[in-house]
């Protein structure tokens, strides 16, 4: 007998090492498409399931292509070598949309961008430096100068029409003034530098940290941009090495727990996702009482609160609600993108 659940948790550890490449090339599921073949990097491809238990799906077979570069995805769809293409970037909004013999659509989605603050470091390990920064970004000017008109304000951390999320909350507005009041409360009167990380693959986000850099000299605070390739970011700011990145986050699950938990519990600080390094008791129990209750109205309270809370310590400038795009082809009919970013192709149909 085992003395303890060490010996488990190995293989347990020691199985999961494995799973990855398993399920990568021998996935089982239940929908109306199956796995068929992939080739790691490059495309998957699905084909219809006969034994479907509902209405099958109209198209025999669908291939996911991988095109890391947008504009080169923007040119499949304009050469007519792809039927759909998704990753568009709002940058490249007016280029689809006059398109001959494509449509361009877009769909509320659950993606909240935002600039995420280091909450350990000093001295944005004081809240009233956060609130600072947080007036200090002018939303309306960035979603429409920069994001081409696409998205809203974001008021809190979760997007319209999620469980928990409140029309009434208060974000933060673009106020300058109060801003350089929380400095002085805070003892910063006469600033100080910080630094931002930057994936350089975004040319949104990259204007936007310039943006947020020509606003804050305004209150004597230098921002260092720093820009890298996708890896690099992802290292360096699960390493706390900046003060500040730009970040957004897509909840796939639609659901309230997904979209706080893995950015700001402090069982996930780090390269696990809390990037912002937030290490909070009181916001750790609403979240753990928000997996716990199984009452949908209680557990929508809790994530109302929970939300007010994070805005009280500001961890990150919540920049906007986003949207999804997508575009096809004129002869392909009921693509259908959700909220999520995921598609439904099972009424999809191409005409000849």
């Amino acid at each position: 007998a085992r003395d303890s659940g060490e010996d488990l948790q190995e293989e347990a550890g020691d199985m999961s090492s494995h799973l990855g490449s398993i399920v990568e090339s021998n996935p089982i599921g239940s929908g109306y498409l199956q796995f068929e073949s992939r080739s790691p990097g490059e495309s998957t491809e699905l084909v219809k399931f006969e034994e479907f238990y509902d209405e099958p799906a109209q198209l025999d077979s669908v291939t996911f292509n991988v095109i890391p570069e947008t504009g080169a995805r923007i040119a499949e769809i304009e050469t007519g070598n792809a039927d759909v293409i998704n990753g568009i970037g709002t940058e490249n909004l007016d280029r689809v949309e006059n398109t001959d013999g494509v449509t361009l659509e877009a769909i509320e989605s659950n993606l909240v961008e935002y600039i995420g603050i280091n909450t350990q470091n000093e001295p944005l390990d004081d809240p009233l430096v956060r609130q600072a920064l947080s007036h200090a970004l002018d939303r309306e000017t960035v979603i429409e100068g920069i994001f081409n008109g696409s998205g809203r304000p974001a008021q809190g951390i979760l997007p319209p029409g999620m469980l928990g999320y409140d029309e009434d909350l208060e974000g933060y507005g673009y106020d300058m003034e109060r801003a350089q009041e929380l400095l002085d409360e805070a003892g910063y009167s006469d600033g100080f530098d910080l630094s931002i990380a930057v994936n350089d693959e975004s040319d949104e986000r990259i204007d936007m940290a310039i943006y947020l850099q020509e606003s804050l000299e305004e209150l004597d605070i230098n921002l260092n941009i720093e820009q890298m390739e996708w890896g690099a970011f992802l290292e360096a700011t699960g390493n706390g090495e900046y003060d500040m990145f730009t970040y957004s986050w897509n909840n796939s699950t639609a659901d309230p727990d997904n979209a706080i938990v893995p950015l700001l519990h402090s069982d996930y600080v780090g390269m696990d996702g809390n990037r912002s390094f937030m290490e909070n008791d009181e916001l750790d129990e609403m979240l753990n009482a928000g997996r716990r209750e199984a009452d949908e109205e209680t557990r929508g309270q809790i994530y109302t609160d929970a939300q007010e809370f994070i805005n009280e310590q500001a961890p990150m400038i919540l920049v906007r609600y986003g949207e999804n795009f997508t575009a096809y082809n004129d002869n392909v009919n009921d693509v259908v993108l959700t909220e999520n970013g995921l598609y439904d192709f099972v009424n999809t149909t191409i005409e000849e």
